[in-house]
């Protein structure tokens, strides 16, 4: 059984997947144990891509099968906390940042909105999204972070994750949001 103050978190990277658990002790973190499991081919070899979309598809996705079984057998990952990064595949997580004008804090879900709609080239039904509000005293402005991933690519990686390591992830993160939280959780700053 997972201990409650561990996680685990994997990245799924073009050149490997990696793992890192983690461990609270105290008001610290420490670093309890980490894989490095090298794909067989690089998932952006244009040699991938040149059997065209699908074929690029299936093929990274035989390769990421293989580097996630070989994980599952290096690590036990049952039952455990499980964070994954998304942001393996270009154009399919998105961030963006947009000023909006100094509003109620109940308008602004709809100002995101539109910058949702303006900003992510997706339709939105196609799309899962969140937004995150900075607001600093100094300014009246409002500052929000839009994040969001396409649905279909999204649901393909978490039944792949699910289905090779027998887990289903907690959380998912875009690179740029796992950074962020590194340093605003992690360090405070």
């Amino acid at each position: 059984m997972a201990k409650l103050n561990t996680a685990w978190g994997i990245e799924i990277g073009q050149y490997a997947v990696k793992a890192i658990q983690l461990e609270r002790v105290g008001d610290e973190v420490r670093v309890r144990d980490f894989a490095v499991i090298p794909h067989v081919q690089v998932l952006t070899d244009p040699e991938i891509s040149a059997d065209g979309d699908q074929g690029a598809a299936s093929k990274s996705s035989a390769i990421l099968e293989m580097s996630l079984a070989a994980l599952a057998t290096q690590k036990q990952l049952t039952g455990q906390k499980v964070v994954v990064n998304y942001n393996w595949m270009q154009n399919r997580g998105f961030a963006r940042f947009a000023k909006l004008p100094a509003v109620s804090p109940r308008e602004i879900p709809n100002l995101v909105r539109y910058e949702v709609d303006q900003q992510i080239p997706f339709p939105i039904e196609d799309i899962e999204w969140g937004f995150h509000a900075f607001q600093s005293p100094e300014s009246p402005e409002v500052e929000v972070g839009l994040f969001a991933v396409q649905k279909e690519p999204l649901a393909e990686i978490l039944a792949l994750v699910g289905e090779k390591l027998g887990v289903e992830p907690t959380d998912v993160k875009l690179d740029q949001i796992a950074l962020y939280n590194a340093f605003a959780v992690d360090r405070g700053i």
